[in-house]
């Protein structure tokens, strides 16, 4: 594993990302899948089980990622496809009209660009460095420690569906190297049709 890597208990992340897995599980499993959520998670998350989600707050990675993880344990079938679903879900609930408006019509290089120095406004370490040719790119996560497969699949899914609200078809992101399995950074792979 990469050894200046951030230790995972000093990493934070923005109050949306949370706000978004809650907003994940009322619309797919309406109230009382949150309250079932909120009572998986009273032991290991007091604060989130309990407490007021802030948009504008940020909470340590390894409360986001418990409750991405607590999320694939009761609703899903513990293999994270629906942290996929998570993300994409996400992407529609972080990215507001204007974003979606300018999606629609800009190019995706201009969003790649983007995604790449937007980063840490969402996390607070972490170096994201995006590629892209006419039918492919790559996201480049270095000096981040993701925690769990379950945040590196969720970000997938959000990459996913940030390319099908550009009017890419056929978008696929595989996640083809990761710092849980010794790589050197995170790299997610994407394809799609023009």
């Amino acid at each position: 594993m990469q050894r200046d890597l951030p230790a995972a208990d000093v990493i934070t992340g923005k109050g949306t990302t949370l706000a978004a897995a809650i907003a994940f599980v009322e619309a797919n499993y309406g109230q009382d899948g949150v309250e079932k959520l909120k009572s998986e998670l009273v032991d290991s998350n007091p604060s989130i089980a309990k407490g007021i989600i802030l948009a504008s707050a940020r909470y340590p990675l390894t409360d986001l990622v418990g409750v991405f993880e607590a999320i694939d344990r009761l609703f899903g079938n513990g293999d994270l496809t629906l942290c996929f679903e998570l993300g994409r879900f996400a992407a529609d609930y972080q990215v507001n009209l204007i974003h979606k408006v300018f999606l629609r019509v800009g190019k995706i290089d201009y969003w790649f660009k983007l995604t790449g120095s937007t980063w840490r406004s969402y996390y607070s370490a972490g170096k994201l460095v995006p590629a892209m040719e006419r039918e492919s790119g790559s996201l480049t996560l270095s000096e981040f420690n993701p925690i769990s497969k379950a945040f590196c699949t969720r970000f997938a899914g959000w990459a996913c569906r940030i390319g099908e609200l550009s009017n890419l078809a056929d978008t696929r992101v595989r996640h083809s190297e990761c710092v849980l399995d010794g790589a050197s950074a995170c790299v997610w792979q994407a394809t799609w049709s023009v």
